[in-house]
């Protein structure tokens, strides 16, 4: 099947493990090709916190905050409408996780807004 992908999405934590991304897409009917790699990037003035409790995972989930002069290293991901509610699905979208735009350097040092 082909995809348009015309979003991009940042990544970190469980969405970079592809076993576990497989699993929830064939759990919930989608296809597992929704999320296409593009590069790693870096989310400056964030830092990575496990301050969630995830009762599917018995643990701390991983999320970002503000953090001025730390750093969080992720994945930039292109994908497509249906990607992008398979993602707020997985996370909880609008209950246990907020959707917001940030800034990543991409390894060339330019800017990516996802």
């Amino acid at each position: 099947m082909s995809y348009k992908f015309d979003h991009l999405v940042l990544a970190y934590g469980s969405n970079l493990n592809q076993h576990d991304w497989g699993k929830f897409c064939r759990r919930y009917g989608y296809p597992a090709e929704l999320l296409q790699f593009e590069e790693t990037v870096k989310i400056p003035d964030y830092k990575l916190v496990f301050d969630w409790y995830s009762s599917s995972r018995k643990g701390g989930a991983a999320n970002i905050k503000r953090a001025v002069g730390h750093y969080v290293e992720a994945v930039l991901f292109s994908t497509n409408e249906l990607g992008i509610e398979a993602v707020r699905q997985k996370e909880g979208h609008p209950y246990a996780y907020l959707e917001t735009e940030v800034i990543a350097l991409k390894n060339d040092g330019s800017e990516v807004e996802a």
